[in-house]
């Protein structure tokens, strides 16, 4: 028994001795760089992606989804930075070939530098921010622009909208990168609040991206029934767009003035 106990030991000492070796830069720098930098970081994020996409995919792009999803990554983001850290100091003391320790050094950089953009101000998925938002505005408006089907003869207009609001859960995900958060009724306007998820406003042609997302909804609001009979009554219905990072994009204000444009007729 207390031979086993020492065996277990002394195998944690050692594995404890390899990682510190491993991450102080002592381990030689082609092994550091092509086993523990490539190869086994290749694994590790190909596994981890795929895991993370296969969560976001079964329970639908829900919130809780990318919760679970970066528990995941986590562990392999971790392991990129002890990576990184591994072979900068591995460079470091590199006593071979001088260029190696230098081209080493240059691709952790190079991978600071994707991770910092991806975190700060770019995107963790690629995405066309255009289309997907294109693709959110007619999720959107079948959701709220449709007239829902009551047996009620007042079931128009303002009631009409209100009883759609009532009947939604929030936030609810339109698209797979595109959540409505809220739409809250307030004094004589309608605030529709969305956000387009893991997108930052920096990527976005924010004049083009306004002017086609306007086009639908005047063009929605203003020919369908329950909208048009809102505004009427002298309501708003106002879009307010944020990127992943709750910067906003653009806010988009339709009135019934808005329907006079002739373009906007059926």
């Amino acid at each position: 028994m207390q031979t086993e106990q020492l065996q277990l030991v002394e195998n944690t000492m050692e594995k404890t001795s390899f990682l510190k070796k491993l991450s102080n830069g002592d381990i030689s720098l082609g092994y550091t760089f092509w086993l523990y930098g490539c190869l086994i970081r290749i694994l590790v994020n190909s596994l981890s992606a795929l895991l993370a996409m296969g969560i976001l995919a079964i329970l639908d792009y829900k919130p809780l989804s990318y919760m679970l999803a970066f528990v995941i990554i986590l562990p392999a983001l971790i392991y990129n930075i002890v990576a990184l850290v591994a072979i900068w100091r591995s460079a470091t003391k590199h006593t071979g070939f001088i260029l190696w320790g230098i081209l080493a050094k240059c691709i952790v950089v190079l991978n600071v530098i994707i991770y910092a953009y991806y975190i700060v101000g770019g995107s963790i998925l690629p995405s066309n921010s255009v289309q997907s938002s294109i693709y959110y505005q007619d999720n959107m408006n079948n959701m709220y622009y449709q007239t829902p089907i009551q047996p009620q003869s007042y079931n128009t207009g303002e009631y009409a909208l209100d009883n759609l609001i009532a009947q939604s859960n929030f936030p609810a995900m339109a698209d797979k990168i595109t959540q409505i958060n809220s739409i809250e009724k307030g004094t004589k306007k309608y605030t529709y609040d969305y956000t387009i998820l893991y997108t930052s406003v920096k990527d976005i042609d924010v004049v083009y991206f306004q002017n086609t997302l306007q086009q639908q909804i005047l063009w929605k609001a203003c020919n369908t029934l329950h909208t048009k009979e809102v505004m009427e009554q002298g309501y708003q219905l106002i879009h307010d767009v944020k990127d992943g990072w709750d910067v906003p994009i653009t806010k988009i204000v339709v009135s019934i003035s808005s329907c006079s444009d002739p373009s906007n007729s059926i």
